[in-house]
């Protein structure tokens, strides 16, 4: 999470232009999932690690394989690793995700997993044998000022709907450094640690992107068109077996 600069004045000048209406809520319901992981942090400078069973992240079913198995959207940081900066210090942060679990209550671990770090995308695998269904993935320019709903687990609480404002779409102000080039800013007023890898939908119910990154009021989303391209060349990847064991 790691962008400083306040985007208050947007919501200011443009959220009046657009009537505030919610996507459907049953929409975002059925296709999100609440993503438990087990977490361990290691003090690079020292060495020291400590390990947390309750991680959250989120994430979305996009398609389903002939086994029945959902093939799931989350952020790569919260199935494998990465190094960060916290309070000054760098940290090397593994993550293994344990199970999903959707709105209705059902649960299913994670068999395997399928990483891009370059985008900060990942694909777990995870039996559903109830058919819950696919979400739809939307290509278009984004207005400014136009609503999206965050769909996560805010903070470590699941089902939280965060309202969001586009800042300009696909050519918007470009990412902090280290992060990849390509993500689109936005703005939310209530985002936090475990909306990681949470769908960003519009009012119509079709998912614009996938929340990877923020800090404050201005977080950063892979849009659908990359989304589309990492799950074309999903059957070409190699996977990381026993991802959730």
């Amino acid at each position: 999470m790691r962008f400083a600069a306040s985007m208050i004045a947007l919501f200011l000048l443009v959220a009046p232009a657009y009537a505030h209406t919610a996507a459907p809520l049953q929409a975002m319901q059925a296709v999100t999932v609440y993503v438990r992981e087990h977490a361990t942090m290691t003090n690079l400078e020292t060495g020291t690690s400590a390990s947390d069973n309750n991680g959250a992240c989120s994430g979305f079913v996009v398609q389903h394989n002939p086994e029945g198995e959902a093939v799931i959207l989350t952020a790569a940081h919260c199935v494998g690793k990465a190094n960060e900066t916290i309070f000054g210090t760098q940290v090397s942060i593994q993550s293994r995700p344990v199970f999903v679990k959707w709105h209705d209550g059902r649960q299913a671990d994670v068999k395997w997993a399928v990483i891009d770090a370059n985008d900060d995308v990942a694909a777990i695998i995870a039996d559903d044998q109830s058919g819950h269904p696919d979400a739809r993935l939307s290509v278009r320019a984004l207005q400014p000022g136009e609503p999206l709903f965050v769909y996560g687990a805010a903070n470590g609480r699941p089902w939280w709907v965060s309202q969001c404002y586009a800042s300009g779409g696909d050519s918007g102000p470009q990412p902090g450094e280290g992060l990849p080039p390509n993500l689109v800013i936005f703005a939310c007023l209530v985002a936090g640690q475990g909306d990681s890898g949470a769908p960003v939908f519009v009012d119509e119910g079709d998912i614009v992107g996938l929340l990877v990154d923020g800090n404050g009021d201005q977080q950063a989303m892979v849009p659908a068109s990359r989304l589309i391209q990492f799950l074309l060349d999903l059957s070409s990847q190699p996977r990381v077996e026993n991802a959730g064991t």
